[in-house]
């Protein structure tokens, strides 16, 4: 099956920007919110997937917010590793 793409135009590129942009914004947002939920009140998975069903009329499965949660934790676990290395070297100047 051969799908069509429109050709863009030059004058619609900074439209696409910014709407991916704003997309990406959101998503960053989303993640947090899960995250911010699933850690900090431990709602659990199933009532999660609820919640942002009925709140923010988003059907996503348990599996889903699992592997969306994965994705967080290995973000997270490089950036505990550079401050961790950071510490280790004694790299912070508290007194300015």
């Amino acid at each position: 099956m051969a799908v069509s793409v429109p050709a863009v135009k030059r004058s619609m590129l900074p439209l696409y920007h910014w709407e991916w942009n704003q997309v990406h914004r959101l998503a960053v947002l989303f993640k947090a919110r899960v995250t911010y939920l699933r850690y900090t009140h431990a709602i659990s998975y199933e009532r999660l997937s609820s919640i942002l069903g009925e709140v923010f009329g988003l059907k996503i499965s348990e599996g889903a917010i699992a592997n969306l949660l994965l994705k967080v934790k290995i973000s997270l676990d490089d950036l505990c590793k550079s401050n961790t290395t950071t510490v280790a070297a004694g790299k912070i100047n508290l007194f300015r």
